[in-house]
């Protein structure tokens, strides 16, 4: 986790996250918000700039 927050706050415009779930497997969309979320405020606690992140839902 601390190498990854490094990555994205030294290397903003290449640092490119991705994360997937299946809503088969109890992953429902509210908690993949909440995940996003946790992890945003790892991000903004070491400085990494989140505003040019997106969130994508495909197969709503």
């Amino acid at each position: 986790m601390n190498m990854m927050l490094a990555n994205a706050k030294l290397r903003p415009k290449t640092f490119k996250l991705y994360l997937a779930a299946r809503t088969g497997t109890g992953m429902d969309e509210a908690l993949f918000r909440k995940a996003v979320k946790e992890l945003n405020k790892q991000m903004n606690a070491v400085a990494v700039d989140t505003t040019t992140f997106r969130l994508k839902i495909s197969n709503k």
